[in-house]
């Protein structure tokens, strides 16, 4: 009933394949295409020349001709079956052909693209135990959202934790060859790394941080089935800096705010004050608290005045009463909205207000001991050097007099230290002022309510945290703050008890 043909004149190349459909009843004479591909120097030699041996061996499996032979037979199949169901009955029913072929077509084109997929799928799989391909592809799944983080209420990783995996990433491509397996990761090799990441400069504490997302890496490889060495799951925390003395982390009490508050200031200064105070009412981070807008502004059903968004950093839902009339205040200033300052200059710009107020406001000049930054250390090395140099009369660059003026002038302010001042134990001192941050408005609202006496529920509501360990974190009152507070609870309780007996 069918025969096979190709329609060319062509003597090389490939070509489509048609098939011819014959019946006698009803008289049906069609020639339709297959949409297979043949080559037709092949074609012409094995089957039109009608040689039975050499069109068996070319279409035996493992030869070129074995799919095109499995092609025709599904053709033939189909066309059988259309015949014996009586779908085709006459020669208006050519239509129910055509079609059948195309779905044939089609069939296989969706086939083709299935085992493409398949096999892209499978060579991304077995490149998955290379430790570059398999970060990689985890931070490409955190990208798009594939690889969710538990931690976060809609699942999404942070656009900081991402910044974080694409630092390691970029630290591991200059050290490690694209060949390196996870069976290649050995105390030894952990130990070359962190040397290496020592003499890019960073500090203990970044090295540690890049230690975690590096087991999180192997752990992940492990759950996945690409990762089968143990010894890389727990050679990082053996191979862990002893946690580093932070930077201390201050708060302003309620006078010191008061005091900033109440502070003459114009232009861009008084900008970045407003805008700390909004971190202050709202309790947020500047991420959030920059960005306010007249929508954010809101209301519960019961009328009470609200902040409400979503945190950029966690994805948490949080509605922050606004509980100070000046909130109000600076709200109006700016029409509703965040007042626009430039971001990268706000912690330098904070310093130089909180400087200013510390003439009038001594707390602001109490000093605390804190550990030194890697640009510090730096700075200082760097000033002793210039130092050394203007001693030997020998003369500077237009950078380094720039640099030289500007260390003076901070010695100068520092009872003419030309180093970083430092207690007994040599840890750095600096006036609280200087340890005023962007961040440090967050910290002093969570502080001062829990002065107040807000609950530890009421005061994860207002922080947007998830849980108690990170709230407590933000809590800076010191042994004897907390002394005081306790004390007059109990003597508020105390009195409480006392007209109850009386009454």
């Amino acid at each position: 009933m069918a025969n096979f043909l190709i329609r060319t004149k062509k003597t090389e190349g490939k070509t489509t394949l048609y098939v011819r459909v014959q019946k006698r009843t009803p008289k049906i004479d069609w020639v339709l295409s297959t949409g297979i591909s043949v080559s037709i120097a092949d074609w012409c030699k094995c089957y039109e020349s009608g040689n039975v041996k050499l069109w068996n061996s070319y279409t035996k499996e493992g030869n070129a001709g074995f799919e095109i032979k499995k092609k025709m037979d599904l053709v033939n199949e189909t066309i059988d079956l259309l015949f014996s169901n009586g779908t085709i009955k006459s020669k208006e029913d050519k239509k129910a052909l055509v079609e059948a072929l195309a779905e044939l077509k089609n069939h296989e084109a969706i086939t083709k693209q299935k085992e493409i997929k398949q096999r892209k799928r499978e060579e991304r799989e077995s490149q998955m135990h290379k430790v570059i391909a398999c970060c990689e592809a985890y931070i490409k799944g955190i990208k798009e959202g594939i690889i969710t983080d538990k931690r976060c209420r809609d699942g999404k990783y942070s656009e900081g934790t991402i910044a974080g995996w694409v630092t390691f990433f970029n630290y591991l491509k200059d050290f490690a060859s694209e060949e390196m397996t996870f069976e290649d990761i050995t105390p030894e090799w952990v130990q070359r790394f962190r040397l290496f990441l020592e003499n890019r400069g960073l500090m203990q504490r970044t090295i540690n941080k890049n230690w975690g997302t590096a087991q999180h890496l192997c752990r992940y490889a492990a759950s996945k089935g690409w990762n089968r060495n143990a010894i890389s799951l727990t050679t990082w925390g053996d191979n862990l800096f002893p946690k580093p003395k932070q930077q201390t982390e201050i708060y302003l009490t309620e006078a010191e705010l008061d005091a900033l508050y109440n502070m003459p200031l114009e232009g861009t200064k008084a900008k970045v004050r407003d805008l700390f105070f909004l971190g202050i009412f709202s309790g947020q981070r500047i991420s959030d608290y920059s960005e306010f807008k007249p929508y954010h502004i809101t209301t519960t059903e019961k009328g009470t005045p609200i902040f409400k968004l979503t945190q950029k950093k966690t994805g948490s839902n949080v509605e922050v009463p606004i509980f100070d009339p000046r909130c109000y205040e600076i709200l109006e200033r700016y029409n509703y909205q965040s007042p626009e300052v430039p971001l990268q200059y706000m912690n330098l710009l904070l310093k130089d207000i909180l400087k200013e107020l510390a003439k009038s406001v001594p707390s602001l000049m109490e000093q605390y001991s804190t550990a030194m930054t890697r640009r510090e250390k730096d700075a200082e090395i760097t000033y002793l050097r210039l130092c050394e140099k203007v001693a030997n009369n020998e003369p500077l660059t237009k950078n380094e007099l720039v640099e030289y003026n500007r260390r003076k002038q901070y010695a100068l302010e520092h009872d003419g230290n030309p180093v970083f001042k430092r207690d007994g134990r040599g840890n750095l001192l600096k006036y609280k002022w200087e340890l005023v941050t962007s961040h440090t408005a967050r910290r002093s609202a969570i502080t001062n309510l829990h002065k107040l006496g807000l609950r530890e529920r009421d005061l994860l509501v207002f922080s947007g945290h998830t849980n108690l360990k990170n709230l407590e974190k933000y809590i800076k009152t010191g042994l004897s703050e907390e002394a005081d507070r306790i004390a007059e609870k109990m003597n508020t309780t105390a009195k409480e008890v006392q007209l109850k007996l009386e009454a």
